[in-house]
């Protein structure tokens, strides 16, 4: 009786669930219950979202009222349409502040989609991805699950990824190396997969001296470098009061080297900057990497991903429309961060944590002898605070005790004033914690 009663409540969990999940409009719908502040959220903010739906509506009705406008609705160019390409090199150009090539550049779906190209494209299973021992959970998940490759991961600090840990992981696989041999179709023996600026989940960004020798690594040992580069443009202004960016990884991979081949590729993408719902985003990558995507015959089967809405976004791009809306989010997202860092440092003064100089993140580490866990608390913490926070155990494929004593929370969803509320609840609860332990 207690084996079937287990077996139907089992199956009607997984009925509502599903139920849910087909009646979701949002990747978010039905994450957490209503009412809850949730910290885990990715994502620009409704504010930010309702701002990228009008000028996405004034952007269609320009573009859809042109002459031409029937081709945004055939199979586009390969790489993505010329004018999409020129209109974001010359975004990304101003932006950086160095420059973009046009034939660096092609069109995507996200970065998301352009780092499973790179891994179906250049690997197979069972191929080696070396990581941030903290990165990405759903990359973990993609490369690990998807792909089903092997996954290695590599110290890291406030300077990212340490190269002579890498090289050391590295040599523990050199087996595999020296039996690998060089095709045209598979150019590369492993990849290493990096988020270089405004690392996710700990804010940090790569030093200029990591970024040469990680590039010089590559060389040696025929590796690709695929960065997410998601959150490169936003840059907290005060931090970078230049409003020059950190360096992409891509431009310590220098065409004037003598040794130059090309191993580094920019993922890019919208999601972060507009509205993760336009799956628009681009490769910047050298000539090669390129070359054999277009020889892979995807984008001939199906034409240039997501042609139409990059239509849309080509528009956008020429009308100096996200520009505005990039310098606004980098200036909101600058106060939201703040205001829960003075907060923290205030009500919570022995949690840990480094301010970061742009991205989406703050990485707290809990106090020292603090009684539960940082997954029991984020538990706890959703049920009894109505707050939702990321564990930090979760960022990576092999976690070690330091971890679990971490936790990631997003400034970027909310205005200031619920992510006060939230960090003052989340405060309160470490401090009754530590009182009754």
């Amino acid at each position: 009786v207690v084996y079937m009663a287990t077996i139907l409540n089992t199956k009607l969990i997984v009925f509502r669930y599903l139920r849910c999940w087909r009646m979701s409009v949002t990747l978010f719908d039905d994450v957490v219950p209503p009412g809850v502040i949730n910290l885990r959220m990715g994502s620009p903010g409704e504010l930010s979202l309702k701002k990228s739906a009008r000028i996405l509506k004034e952007a269609a009705q320009k573009t859809l009222s042109q002459p031409n406008a029937k081709d945004l609705l055939t199979y586009g160019a390969e790489l993505g349409s010329i004018n999409y390409r020129k209109a974001l090199a010359k975004f990304l150009s101003d932006q950086y502040k160095t420059p973009v090539l046009v034939d660096d550049l092609m069109l995507t779906a996200g970065a998301t989609h352009g780092l499973s190209l790179l891994s179906s494209v250049f690997f197979s299973s069972s191929s080696i991805v070396f990581m941030e021992r903290l990165t990405y959970f759903l990359a973990i998940k993609i490369l690990k699950n998807a792909f089903r490759f092997n996954l290695q991961t590599v110290a890291m600090d406030s300077a990212g990824i340490d190269p002579d840990a890498l090289e050391e992981s590295i040599k523990h696989h050199l087996e595999s190396f020296e039996q690998w041999k060089l095709t045209k179709p598979r150019p590369f023996w492993a990849m290493v997969y990096l988020i270089p600026n405004f690392h996710n989940p700990t804010g940090f960004c790569l030093s200029s001296e990591n970024g040469h020798k990680i590039v010089q690594l590559a060389r040696k040992y025929n590796l690709l470098i695929a960065c997410d580069d998601v959150y490169d443009l936003l840059y907290f202004p005060d931090s970078y009061p230049s409003a020059q960016p950190p360096r992409r990884l891509f431009t310590y991979d220098k065409l004037s080297d003598p040794d130059y081949e090309g191993h580094v590729v920019s993922l890019g993408t919208f999601s972060k900057l507009f509205g993760p719902g336009v799956r628009v985003g681009w490769f910047e990558a050298p000539k090669r990497v390129i070359k054999h995507i277009l020889n892979s015959f995807l984008p001939k089967s199906g034409g240039a991903f997501n042609h139409m809405t990059s239509g849309l976004m080509t528009t956008i791009m020429q009308e100096g429309s996200l520009d505005a809306l990039v310098q606004e989010t980098r200036v909101l997202n600058q106060e939201r961060c703040r205001a829960m860092s003075d907060i923290l440092r205030s009500a919570a003064p022995s949690v840990q944590f480094e301010d970061p100089k742009g991205g989406y993140f703050l990485w707290l580490k809990l106090p020292d002898g603090f009684p539960i866990s940082g997954k029991e608390f984020s538990e706890r913490c959703l049920n009894e605070c109505q707050v939702g926070l990321f564990p930090g155990e979760i960022y990576s494929p092999a976690p070690i005790k330091e971890d679990g004593q971490h936790l990631r929370v997003s400034f970027a969803y909310y205005e200031v004033e619920e992510l006060v509320t939230a960090t003052k609840r989340v405060a309160d609860f470490i401090n009754k914690l530590m009182e009754t332990q």
